[in-house]
């Protein structure tokens, strides 16, 4: 009978086991579902995120003061002393190549989708410490841009130098 009773208590602990694999397994694969899902999303909030602060920024300022409307938009004598004081052109260089990499990802396929990639990367990078230039510059003369004016007018600069590259690349 004590084999009988060992055995019996192994096979319950193997069908315990094997039991908790199986539940552990389902919780795992509930998460990978919710994770999947959030992926499919998660560029869909950042588009959203952009709609909701372009409406923080007066379009007039951002496209008759730092920018003129040359189809497509280019920004003004301003528009680039912005860029020069905040220190985007100094760090631009560092941030080219990520930001044309995620241009190319998107597949974008016009000068509209350029800059608007190019305003999303460059908004994906706010966390960036690179980024700290800007936002110091944003802080300490805050009457004259938020980083969301930055971006915008740096889009343009950005997307006339992706439209450039692509040209060269074929």
């Amino acid at each position: 009978m004590e084999t009988m009773e060992i055995v019996l208590s192994i096979a319950s602990l193997f069908l315990g086991v094997i039991g908790s694999f199986l539940y552990v397994g389902k919780k795992f694969e509930k998460l990978d579902n919710v994770c999947n899902e959030l992926s499919k999303i998660d560029g869909k909030f950042e588009k959203i995120w952009d709609k909701i602060l372009s409406h923080e920024e007066s379009i007039g300022f951002i496209k008759g003061k730092l920018g003129e409307a040359h189809s497509p938009m280019k920004p003004t004598k301003e528009g680039m002393k912005l860029l020069n004081d905040s220190g985007f052109m100094e760090i631009y260089p560092a941030i080219k190549d990520s930001i044309f990499s995620r241009i190319d990802e998107a597949k974008s396929r016009t000068l509209y989708d350029y800059e608007q990639e190019a305003r999303y990367a460059l908004n994906s990078k706010e966390g960036d410490p690179v980024m700290d230039k800007l936002k110091d510059y944003v802080i300490n003369h805050p009457t004259e841009a938020t980083l969301y004016t930055i971006f915008t007018v740096a889009s343009w600069i950005i997307r006339d130098d992706y439209a450039e590259y692509k040209k060269k690349k074929g």
